[in-house]
């Protein structure tokens, strides 16, 4: 809240004055994205962020939807998913069907992290994350990633350290896009209750 306040005053400060409201603002230090969405929304034009890289050095990554196109198609995806498992399903199943697919949405949708050197990833083929576009996600899989840590191998971190930083950067594109079209209230309004989601899925 403090952190909050101080981007909020000293960027209500500069716009008061003349000589200083035009020019470039930095902020540096953010360590969350909620208080990156705070930083845009007050203006500033260079924000400086270890969030991507603490992650990393945890062996987190970023898995959560990163705009609320991409919540909905993964919700759809996920859906689909448990209909093609089921296509034979009669009436009488239908309500189970619909509790699984509320289920599988909570496992894949409402999770902001995974720890990749989790032993639940030791055989896991697939991805960080399914559908993610980065080097790593494009090229190697969990297990994969997992075995460079487990051995001490640099590049587990260069590669979770891609996907961690691809994610983010997605993210604040996405934010700057709904600038442009004058509905950055509305990301972060869709933020705030997608975070509200992780909170009860916890």
């Amino acid at each position: 809240k403090q952190r909050h306040e101080i981007l909020h005053n000293v960027s209500k400060m500069l716009n008061e004055d003349d000589k200083n409201k035009d020019k470039l603002r930095m902020v540096s230090g953010l360590d969350t994205l909620d208080d990156v969405l705070l930083a845009i929304g007050n203006g500033y034009d260079v924000i400086v962020s270890a969030y991507s890289t603490r992650l990393t050095l945890h062996g987190d990554a970023m898995v959560h939807p990163i705009s609320p196109k991409e919540e909905q198609e993964t919700k759809a995806n996920v859906r689909k998913d448990v209909m093609d498992e089921d296509e034979d399903i009669d009436i009488g199943t239908q309500h189970e069907q619909e509790r699984e697919m509320k289920q599988q949405e909570k496992s894949v949708l409402y999770v902001d992290k995974i720890n990749v050197t989790d032993i639940r990833y030791a055989a896991d083929a697939a991805p960080i994350l399914q559908g993610c576009t980065c080097y790593a996600c494009t090229h190697h899989s969990r297990a994969y990633i997992r075995h460079l840590f487990n051995v001490h191998e640099m590049n587990a971190q260069i590669l979770l350290q891609m996907h961690n930083s691809y994610r983010f950067l997605q993210f604040v594109e996405n934010a700057k896009e709904y600038i442009k079209n004058d509905k950055f209230s509305e990301f972060c309004e869709w933020w705030t209750q997608f975070q509200a989601k992780l909170i009860s899925n916890v």
